[in-house]
């Protein structure tokens, strides 16, 4: 009776233990989805899949998901290092209505890239286009985000992240196109090179500590091309050789704030500046054509 018992269990063991290897074996470090691709499918590149959803499952941590061809690809949710790659020269689209476009979820030292992929709230109706509740760095670059009724791009993190963008474009958010609202005493640091926000609530609202720097930046008819407050920690935003025009305030800065400026356009809004806080300027900014025209209140640095 005692050997019978010894193999049955040793039996389950290994049951256990092939079910397990066969689950590691079916995640790929590639997989694909199609505008004609199923679920069903292994993700494959002959049988790819239908939605990042159902591709996500079988992707190994730090693997990717690849887009074949034009489609909608519906909504996410991600809890491990990833990259998400819509392809080139195609769209890739995420609609949604109700609710977030993707939600980033991962663990605090997670990377997570996103690349090539059009979000977009059907009728405005579609909360945030990416919020980020957890990761150590997320990346998005080349990627279009439209009509939602809060942000386009939230980080909401209870720990320090990294945010880095390149090549977004982002339009009609009501509450801003960049929302960085870490809570606590953590901070987010951030870095934005090429990025287009329009008709927002705010084209960047930086908060509770968020730190950083944009580059070669447009922000065109937000209620705040950026506004900058203070949380838990000081907020550091630099900018350089971009342009905010059609604002309310062009930048609008709380106390113990401190914004650095360096080849900046800043015209056609009604205030240049809301000087709450501290506007350094690397004195080659044009502030020109501005209801009120309001002058840095910091430091000016000469020129060599």
């Amino acid at each position: 009776m005692n050997k019978f018992r010894f193999t049955i269990n040793a039996l389950a063991i290994a049951i256990f233990t092939l079910a397990l290897a066969s689950m590691a074996q079916a995640q790929a470090t590639r997989t694909w989805v199609s505008g004609v691709g199923d679920d069903a499918n292994p993700c494959s590149r002959t049988a790819p899949c239908k939605t990042f959803a159902g591709a996500i499952s079988k992707t190994a941590p730090n693997g990717e998901i690849d887009a074949l061809d034009p489609g909608g690809f519906g909504a996410l949710t991600i809890t491990k290092p990833i990259t998400i790659d819509g392809g080139g020269g195609q769209v890739a689209s995420v609609l949604v209505s109700g609710t977030n476009g993707f939600n980033i979820s991962a663990g605090a030292s997670d990377i997570v890239d996103i690349r090539n992929v059009r979000f977009q709230g059907l009728n405005g109706s579609g909360l945030d286009g990416i919020k980020v509740n957890s990761a150590g760095q997320v990346h998005i670059e080349d990627c279009i985000i439209m009509g939602f009724s809060q942000n386009g791009i939230e980080v909401s993190t209870a720990a320090t992240s990294q945010l880095i963008l390149r090549n977004v474009l982002i339009r009609d958010c009501t509450i801003a196109g960049i929302n960085t609202n870490t809570t606590g005493a953590n901070q987010t640091a951030f870095g934005f090179d090429n990025i287009n926000v329009s008709n927002c609530g705010d084209g960047f609202k930086a908060q509770n500590g968020s730190s950083g720097s944009i580059r070669g930046s447009t922000f065109t008819l937000n209620t705040n091309g950026i506004n900058a407050s203070q949380g838990a920690s000081p907020t550091f935003v630099n900018i350089d050789s971009s342009l905010i025009t059609g604002s309310s305030t062009g930048i609008n800065t709380a106390a113990s704030v401190h914004v650095r400026i360096s080849r900046m356009l800043i015209a056609q809004n009604a205030n240049a500046l809301g000087l709450g806080g501290t506007v350094d300027s690397g004195g080659n900014n044009t502030i020109h054509g501005n209801t009120t025209n309001q002058a840095p209140n910091g430091t000016t640095t000469a020129q060599n």
